[in-house]
């Protein structure tokens, strides 16, 4: 009887162990799979809408400006009239409040901001590497993270559109810029909401949107401990 109540004594709590603890790793696993599953992107979907709706009014009227007749005809006329331009891209700035709006000639290679001529672009030019990356793309438009050299270097979301006439024509690119601090102000209210940390990355994983501003285009996601 004491042979039986010792091995009782240990078979029950191992059993008991065994049992609890296929249980709580059972239990991990389907709460894991409903969070990655389920409950993430649920939340990323909400969260993705309403990113949306901050940049899409920023996405319409850059699409605006590069089917504006008076752009393309501009252009097409060969740039002759600056002031035309200028009042052009500064006009937009002022009603819709954007950080930065612009047309880029393909013809002369020229920037053209609304406070005036930027620069004349070139392929050896570091900064200019946007330009031509983006043409070569053949996409209609991007969104690119870099910083604004006529605003001071200034940390700058640029949504960039091709400029082409009815022909086909490719004429430039053209679009408006938001600023990053605002934009981070925008993930920081959605971070307070949700109870998440919000941010965007490239396909590389590099970090090109978030609330902490050092870390936009200085981290990917794969060094991340909680992430990688």
């Amino acid at each position: 009887r004491y042979k039986l109540i010792t091995i009782l004594s240990i078979i029950l709590p191992a059993a008991f162990v065994s049992v609890s603890v296929l249980n709580y790793r059972s239990a991990k696993e389907a709460m894991k799979k409903e969070i990655t599953e389920s409950s993430l992107p649920l939340l990323r979907d909400n969260i993705y809408s309403e990113i949306q709706s901050d940049i899409l009014p920023a996405l319409n009227i850059s699409s605006a400006m590069a089917n504006d007749h008076f752009l393309i005809q501009w252009a097409r006329d060969g740039e002759k009239d600056l002031e035309a331009i200028l009042s052009y891209l500064e006009r937009i700035q002022r009603q819709y409040g954007y950080f930065s709006t612009f047309f880029v000639s393909d013809a002369t290679q020229i920037y053209y901001h609304f406070s005036g001529i930027n620069k004349t672009i070139s392929p050896e030019d570091p900064h200019d590497v946007w330009y031509y990356d983006f043409v070569n793309s053949g996409k209609e438009y991007s969104l690119d993270v870099d910083n604004d050299e006529v605003r001071d270097n200034t940390l700058t979301i640029f949504i960039n559109y091709r400029l082409v006439d009815r022909d086909g024509n490719f004429l430039g690119v053209t679009g408006v810029g938001i600023e990053m601090n605002s934009f981070s102000r925008f993930l920081e209210q959605q971070q307070e909401k949700y109870k998440r940390t919000i941010f965007l990355t490239d396909t590389s994983g590099i970090i090109q949107a978030h609330s902490d501003i050092s870390l936009i285009e200085q981290v990917s996601i794969y060094d991340l401990p909680d992430i990688k």
